[in-house]
């Protein structure tokens, strides 16, 4: 890996947003001479950093990783080949093979921020198959592709695993999130739609007031008042106006 470009990426990025070292290293709760080295290219930031310093920076995890060359590439064709050993990771999907619950692996996920998306789809598919992969996703997602995120919610809502959506929900796009949406609505889950409320932005807050307001089942429309305090001036307007008629 190129820790020197990384580095510099890392450098640029934060001058773009006017940061200075000692505002990065506040928000990650470490001192601002590790940011410096990070960005001399003396070392890498920790995995369990990157999340949060994608967030502050405003740039992918990948990006970080790639040294910020994406590109024009699309996503799911960065190539981080060779990153991880090949041995490692045939030694992680035999394991894997062996579980009735992942809860038993004995291999520490911490390395699939470097895996190529190739190997993180089949990575992914076989931590799908097992009962338990609820208990991996908060470790995966913040390095898995748009397209990752899309396959993991297929399977979750193909298979109800509604609870699993509080964890999973806030790492989606806003059209992953309509997706879900609109199959929790269908399904009259209002309990789940519920718990992940904050994670809805207004025109999901709208499409949710709009089904209420075209809803004729009482016992529906009763559920409506759960969420009166997520809607905004103009939507409970509208659904008084027409409960009016």
């Amino acid at each position: 890996m190129n820790i020197g470009g990384v580095g510099e990426f890392l450098k640029t990025s934060r001058k773009a947003l006017k940061l200075t070292q000692g505002d990065v290293a506040d928000n990650l709760g470490i001192s601002a001479q590790a940011v410096s080295k990070w960005e001399r290219g003396e070392n890498m930031p920790d995995v369990a950093f990157l999340p949060d310093l994608s967030r502050i920076l405003q740039v992918s995890v990948d990006q970080i990783l790639n040294a910020g060359q994406i590109g024009n590439k699309d996503e799911d064709e960065i190539d981080f080949s060779n990153l991880v050993d090949a041995g490692l990771f045939n030694k992680v999907l035999t394991e894997i093979d062996k579980l009735q619950n992942m809860g038993d692996l004995q291999i520490s996920l911490d390395f699939f921020v470097y895996l190529n998306n190739t190997q993180k789809a089949e990575l992914i598919k076989k931590m799908l198959m097992i009962d338990d992969y609820g208990i991996t996703l908060d470790e995966i997602l913040p390095y898995a592709s748009t397209t990752h995120k899309t396959d993991i919610l297929r399977h979750i809502l193909h298979r109800r695993d509604y609870n699993l959506l509080e964890s999973i929900i806030t790492h989606l796009s806003n059209e992953l999130k309509t997706q879900t949406l609109q199959k929790l609505l269908q399904e009259g889950r209002y309990d789940i739609i519920e718990d992940i409320m904050p994670a809805f932005n207004r025109k999901h807050r709208d499409a949710i007031a709009e089904h209420f307001v075209n809803c004729k089942d009482p016992d529906e429309l009763e559920i409506m008042e759960n969420f009166i305090p997520f809607f905004d001036k103009n939507q409970i307007k509208r659904l008084f106006e027409e409960e009016v008629k």
